[in-house]
């Protein structure tokens, strides 16, 4: 009912997936998961306590509980084989931590002065502790949904569900993140310092939550591509796989790119050895079918690291499609009738002059003669493969227009470098296409395949390769990234005296065998004594019965990056544009407006001015301020851009009080939503975009130790622990979700070895139910493919 943007909306949305639920329960792991990255519209909706994630696990809940409660328990399939819920011990370590979060949001209220609803309050109030208590209630809520039964089949929740639900997360969360840069900094640029958020609001303040959802949804996404077996299965998890590898690169987060390889590794490791010992094939794959996909991985590796410095992405991607249409090939050559050397070599020369030719002679003739070899060898390849169920051979002429295919691409290789790099670049084409031309003659004349002939494997590989082009472009292809590195060692020592000042706030042995209280950090940095460090505010005040906004700037030294801006998401105004607002100080003071092209963090383009304030002697000033003129755009409409107005005080430590806010265009209109506070702070959100280091601890381990003591901490270290021991060489191991989930919390902790997680529920929903889905997972099920 107090939804802010749409109650009708809200009321029917929550409706319909209860429903939804209620009818076929063993979907709600994927609907959870799927909707999780735009489950949250704060910077529409102005909420921060509350948002779309509570509607959204709460609908689940309730149409799942209820389907449990009406339906299951009169049906044999409501408890497994008619016991209680299995995990008992487990269950009891559960309930003993949810029994630490219980003291913990009780010492955080009384922290906070006690409990004090409100729909608007900050992180520095009572109600931030309530809003870091959700993500376990909700998590021991939906835990038990697990078990719920889905009719008189008695088949129930399974692995699938949530495999399909995290695989769709990655999905959506890439495709926000290619979105986003399309839309700012363009997609394929990656010289500016501009870091990618999707839809995670909780990002606001910094924070890794995009990358903590990423490190547990790609091991998911890559189970589903392993265990696909229709051809659109794979298309679609391929996708998915090579779309989170652009997302997870253009984070530009050193943690991802320790965390996601990581959780990889461990991925491999544990459906190894889940192979060995239940004498399964992984996903159909043979156990030998390891060592040439690291032997074409790494040569693709060293060609691309080759050519990238040269001719860029076009000679790199020339290399991949003759690499990855090689792998088919090899196969099909074996198929075929064996044409005499000389005519193989005498049509291989041929082919690879007339490349030479067209791509000399013909505007951008290289890219139109590596696309025309490209084709024929795929239609050739594609004429074999429906030979073959009818046992049919192919004929000299196919395996000669196959040689010419291949040859063709080879020697377009150092003719696309010849165009886009110049004579420069020609070289190492040249020794790129001398590699390629061995690989190809060994590959089609061994007698035993080099690869496996499985086209899902050469899939996979080609995808792969792939995402190996995107890493090697971001890496090798702009500036910002080789600079994030060489600021590790500045980062980490920066980090650890966080950490140690974080933990200087507990005091007394209440403070550190229970901690401050959930949500309590900010509040006690802010009141640290360190007057560099305290961030600005933003409160919302009633007096003489209408509401204004109370706007204080920080503490600390202030730049562009540093102002603690109040936002709203407007439409382009039409210039020349005019803020009119009445405003009361107490002090001289520098305020600023702008109107930015923006998504969260950073902007592309703005229009902004400063005006000067002088006290107004407790009177409310009426006044107008002209912005800069600017052609503001909503972009592309295959990706447009979002636009923020934001006021900030400049002046450290200033305050000012504000109300009847309006933003005019050219045309007279007003373009924001409740610009007099009516609503309270609906539509209104604040963010810091660059001093992020006061609201998080900085730190999974210090976050729960400042938070919740020693008993907390312990308590999820016990929890982890015994959950990874489970996966890996425990009573669940053998199930079909062990090697995914394993990973999936192996990153999610490399993530936490440099940022809080808990302090956002979005994320602290997903590990927990994570984590609580290894503590009772039932080695019961069968290892399935589909």
């Amino acid at each position: 009912m107090h939804h802010p943007l749409s109650p009708t909306l809200a009321w029917a949305a929550s409706g319909l997936l209860a429903a939804w639920v209620f009818v076929w329960p063993r979907q709600w792991p994927t609907l959870l998961m799927g909707l999780l990255p735009v489950a949250g519209l704060a910077t529409w909706t102005g909420w921060l306590t509350f948002e779309e994630l509570d509607l959204l696990v709460l609908a689940i809940a309730a149409g799942g509980h209820a389907r449990w409660a009406l339906l299951g328990w009169h049906d044999a399939s409501a408890a497994p084989g008619g016991r209680p819920l299995p995990g008992g011990k487990a269950w009891l370590l559960l309930l003993a931590f949810a029994g630490s979060v219980a003291v913990s949001l009780q010492r955080g209220l009384a922290d906070a002065g006690g409990a004090q609803f409100d729909w608007w309050q900050s992180y520095l109030e009572p109600m931030n502790s309530v809003r870091l208590a959700k993500p376990f209630a909700w998590a021991m809520l939906l835990l038990p949904l697990w078990w719920l039964p889905a009719g008189r089949d008695g088949r129930r929740v399974g692995s699938r569900q949530l495999v399909l639900g995290l695989q769709a997360a990655l999905g959506v969360m890439a495709l926000l993140v290619t979105w986003e840069r399309v839309a700012f900094p363009g997609l394929l640029n990656f010289s500016t310092d501009y870091r990618t958020t999707a839809l995670f609001w909780e990002m606001h303040v910094g924070g890794a939550a995009l990358d903590a959802c990423l490190a547990m949804a790609f091991p998911f996404a890559l189970q589903a591509l392993w265990t696909a077996r229709r051809p659109w299965a794979s298309v679609i998890a391929l996708a998915v796989v090579g779309l989170g590898v652009y997302a997870c690169i253009t984070t530009f987060s050193r943690i991802v790119f320790l965390a996601v390889p990581l959780g990889v590794l461990v991925m491999v490791w544990a459906r190894r050895a889940q192979a060995r010992r239940t004498g399964r094939a992984e996903g159909g794959e043979s156990a030998g079918a390891w060592w040439p996909v690291g032997l074409v991985l790494a040569l693709f590796t060293l060609l691309a690291v080759g050519l990238f410095p040269g001719s860029g992405y076009r000679g790199a991607l020339a290399a991949l499609v003759a690499l990855a249409l090689l792998l088919p090939m090899a196969s099909a050559w074996r198929a075929m009738p064996r044409p005499s050397v000389g005519g193989m070599l005498l049509v291989a020369a041929l082919a690879a002059a007339g490349v030479v030719v067209v791509a000399m002679t013909v505007p951008k003739g290289a890219y139109l003669a590596v696309g025309a070899a490209a084709l024929t060898a795929v239609v050739l390849l594609a004429l074999n493969r429906r030979r073959q169920p009818l046992k049919e051979r192919a004929s000299h002429p196919a395996a000669l227009g196959l040689v010419a295919g291949f040859a063709g691409l080879v020697a377009g290789v150092p003719m696309v470098a010849l165009h886009w790099g110049g004579a420069a670049a020609l070289p190492l084409g040249l020794v790129a296409a001398v590699v390629l031309s061995l690989a190809g003659a060994l590959a089609g004349w061994r007698r035993r395949p080099p690869w496996p002939a499985d086209p899902m494997w050469q899939l996979r590989v080609t995808g792969a390769m792939v995402a190996i082009l995107v890493t090697v472009g971001v890496f090798m292809g702009g500036g910002y990234l080789s600079g994030r590195f060489t600021t590790s060692s500045s980062d980490s020592s920066n980090r650890v005296a966080h950490w140690q000042r974080a933990l200087s706030q507990l005091h007394g042995t209440p403070d550190w065998l229970l901690g401050k209280g959930l949500g309590r950090f900010p509040l006690h940095h802010f009141l640290s004594g360190t007057l560099d460090d305290q961030t600005g505010d933003h409160r919302l005040v009633r007096e003489a019965g209408r509401n204004h906004l109370l706007l204080t700037g920080g503490k600390h030294i202030l730049g562009w990056g540093e102002f603690y801006r109040v936002s709203q998401r407007v439409a382009p105004p039409v210039m020349p544009a005019v803020v009119n607002l009445d405003l009361r100080a107490d002090q001289a003071l520098e305020l600023h407006f702008e109107v930015c092209e923006k998504h969260l963090l950073y902007e592309r383009n703005c229009v902004g001015a400063t005006t000067q304030v002088k006290p107004t002697n407790g009177a409310w000033l009426p006044t107008a301020v002209p912005l800069t003129q600017a052609d503001l755009s909503r972009g592309s409409w295959y990706a447009p851009r979002l636009l923020s107005f934001s006021v900030a005080v400049e002046t450290r430590g200033a305050r000012i009080e504000l109300a009847n806010l309006r933003l005019r265009g050219g045309n007279g209109a007003d373009l924001l939503d409740n610009g007099d506070f009516s609503r309270g702070m609906a539509r209104w959100y604040f963010s810091s975009d660059r001093h992020h280091m006061p609201w998080h601890t900085k730190g999974l381990g210090v976050h729960v130790l400042f938070e919740q003591g020693l008993v907390g901490a312990t308590l999820l270290s016990l929890m982890l622990l015994v959950a990874l021991g489970r996966l890996s060489f425990g009573a669940a191991r053998n199930h079909e979700l062990a090697p995914p989930l394993l990973a999936a919390l192996v990153g999610v902790m490399a993530v936490g070895l440099i940022d809080s997680l808990l302090d956002m529920p979005r994320v602290g929903l997903v590990i927990y139910l994570l984590l609580g889905l290894a503590l009772v997972l039932q080695p019961d099920r069968p290892l399935r493919t589909r």
